[in-house]
């Protein structure tokens, strides 16, 4: 926790958002859910935006490379320029009130379903129903602009995951650890939907079931 002086203005950072932001961004890519160019993360807090940097791989990010960004967009620390994806995540923010941290991810098989433009609605499990219900894509919109979350942010809010059609995985949290856990859950499950299909015929919950996992999932779920 510092206070850093930006062209006269006393301004509070906190060091340890960005130690995290480094230690998780280094998970996603040892996950590989995150590449060399591909992904970027983000959190909000004290009215300051922390995000990872443009062009800089993920599994050798450096605390002086995370950017910190003022309530006018303004770059108050960072050796580098922001991820091209700053505006999605603003968008986020501004939109929705549970959202601290948000992550956009080319994880493997969650992309794959963002590529197809298929919703990830066919895994008959507990946890799928309880965690997400479904995962919904969002109609594509072109990357670096505004346009690629604002067909996402009716879902988004409503279920904290997205996929962008054509392009990978949106996830927000209150805080990052709940929005990694969210990612890496939700990329085993696409995987399971892949996996089970080659297997045989999935085995349908009893109605039962889905009712009482589907309370949990909206209790967890608030409508906003």
């Amino acid at each position: 926790m510092t206070f850093i002086c930006f062209y006269g203005v006393v301004v509070y950072m906190d060091f340890s958002i960005i130690s995290e932001i480094v230690n998780v961004s280094k998970r996603l890519y040892s996950a590989k859910m995150v590449n060399a160019y591909e992904g970027n993360i983000s959190v909000k807090n004290n009215g300051l935006i922390y995000i990872t940097p443009a062009k800089v791989n993920k599994g050798t990010l450096r605390e002086e490379q995370i950017c910190v960004l003022d309530e006018n967009d303004k770059q108050i620390y960072g050796s580098c320029a922001p991820s091209s994806e700053l505006i999605m995540h603003k968008c986020v923010y501004e939109a929705h009130p549970r959202a601290s941290a948000v992550f956009h991810t080319h994880s493997p098989y969650l992309t794959a379903f963002a590529m197809c433009g298929k919703p990830i609605d066919d895994v008959p499990s507990p946890e799928m129903i309880a965690l997400y219900g479904s995962i919904k894509v969002a109609p594509y919109g072109r990357p670096g602009t505004a346009a690629i979350v604002e067909n996402a942010l009716e879902i988004i809010i409503e279920d904290d995951i997205v996929l962008l059609e054509n392009h990978g995985a949106l996830v927000s949290g209150t805080n990052l650890e709940e929005a990694y856990n969210r990612i890496e859950a939700a990329e085993a499950l696409a995987q399971l939907s892949c996996l089970m299909k080659q297997v045989g015929q999935p085995k349908p919950l009893p109605q039962s079931e889905i009712e009482y996992f589907r309370t949990i999932y909206n209790s967890s779920h608030p409508k906003t």
